[in-house]
């Protein structure tokens, strides 16, 4: 993987030091930078584009033709930390997920009829300077925001969610929103979604695709699951990666010197960015499985 996110690496790896000193404590991975519709609200950051709010679920009513410029479908990619910024051009693919973006235009000519592509633009950052919770919850509502917009005025595209990192935690949080029926769209509406390196995986629960890794998302899962959607996501998490597949073992402060080596080997791997060459399927890698199967959902829904 490139040098582009050697940055975002050592954050991650920082993260886990911090996680570490509050094994010391007493007081880790109890949903720290967690996820779901129970976390508290925070005011939005600086040139958020979120302004939808967490309960709505009103729609326009469903017209039979489709209106000029509304894609069929909709795929809105999340970024994971530092990959964009509030300001960031939501149609620029961004980080590791252009991995899957690309092949997916390139699959369907660049018919923006058929499908387009949204890249969320939001804070992304992890304590610096913007908490990593805070940070989460401006991409929940940036993206949940983006698809009220569509929505608004497109009445029958339907959508995917993507999302890499701090951005599968927020791709999972919407995920999980409308899936339990309070967010901006109805279930039905929501074609699949797509989870690489997610801080919330549930080991025990979610569809992991590619061989089994022992552990769990390093923020605990989401304490609702993801309802109604859960036949349509898919995780990815690569072993050794500390983010999606955190032992129980780490928790425990008997265990400390091995947690402090764990973490050591993580911050000098580089598999927290491997996914665009991690193989999960003979020699089909994580993105571009991730890019098929996307576009296996999208051929299953009829043409407007």
């Amino acid at each position: 993987m490139s040098n582009a996110y050697q940055p975002r690496k050592r954050r991650w790896g920082i993260w886990l030091v911090v996680l570490v000193a509050l094994v010391v404590v007493g007081s880790v991975l109890t949903r720290l930078p967690g996820s779901g519709p129970d976390m508290p609200e925070v005011a939005p950051g600086p040139g958020s584009t979120a302004t939808q709010p967490p309960g709505s679920s009103a729609q326009p009513p469903a017209t039979s033709v489709k209106p000029a410029g509304c894609p069929d479908v909709q795929v809105v990619f999340v970024p994971g930390t530092y990959e964009t910024n509030p300001g960031a051009n939501p149609g620029a693919p961004a980080g590791l997920l252009a991995a899957v973006a690309n092949p997916l235009t390139a699959r369907f000519g660049g018919d923006a009829g058929r499908v387009s592509t949204y890249f969320v633009p939001y804070l992304a950052q992890f304590n610096n300077p913007t908490p990593y919770l805070a940070s989460e919850q401006d991409g929940v509502r940036a993206a949940r925001a983006a698809i009220a917009e569509t929505t608004k005025r497109c009445a029958t595209t339907k959508f995917a969610l993507v999302g890499f990192s701090q951005g599968a935690a927020v791709a999972g949080d919407l995920a999980a929103e409308i899936g339990q029926g309070g967010a901006v769209i109805p279930p039905e509406k929501l074609i699949g979604v797509g989870l690489v390196s997610d801080p919330n995986r549930n080991g025990a629960a979610d569809r992991l695709i590619g061989p089994a890794v022992a552990g769990a998302g390093l923020g605990g899962p989401r304490p609702k699951g993801f309802g109604a959607v859960g036949d349509r996501v898919v995780t990815f998490c690569a072993p050794g990666d500390l983010i999606c597949a955190t032992p129980p073992s780490a928790t425990n402060l008997a265990n400390l010197p091995a947690t402090l080596a764990l973490v050591g080997q993580y911050m000098q791997s580089n598999v927290h960015s491997s996914y665009a060459t991690y193989k999960v399927e003979g020699a089909t890698s994580a993105t571009q499985w991730l890019a098929g199967w996307l576009a296996a959902r999208v051929e299953e829904v009829p043409k407007g």
